[in-house]
């Protein structure tokens, strides 16, 4: 699940029973305030929509990046038992695009793999 705010929420595919998933999908969501936004990445169990683990990204951090575009691994925080210990990373790439409509809106492009 890829979020920003309580409004914009989005789903990725379902990948069953593999290790290592990727799932190379984009997404868009639009930003209204840059400063005070926050990219939501939360990997949940496909059985009970348990939270395995979340990844939280300031907007504000993805500006200082160069050309807007943050490419990285992430470590997930986690207090689900079923990691037992493990501390899995997830690799995403977001870019931040400006769009002009009638008022300033931002808009990110996420693409999420593992």
């Amino acid at each position: 699940m890829l979020s920003i705010g309580e409004t914009q929420i989005n789903y990725s595919s379902i990948k069953q029973e593999i290790s290592q998933p990727k799932w190379n999908e984009t997404f868009y969501f639009f930003i209204n305030t840059i400063e005070t936004e926050i990219f939501v990445c939360k990997i949940l169990n496909e059985k009970d929509d348990s939270v395995l683990g979340t990844i939280e990204i300031p907007i504000t951090q993805l500006i200082q990046e160069d050309d807007l575009i943050l490419e990285k691994r992430f470590e997930m925080i986690s207090n689900n038992p079923i990691l037992s210990g493990t501390i899995p990373k997830v690799f995403l790439k977001l870019r931040l695009k400006v769009r002009f409509l009638s008022l300033i809106n931002y808009l990110i492009n996420a693409t999420f793999f593992n």
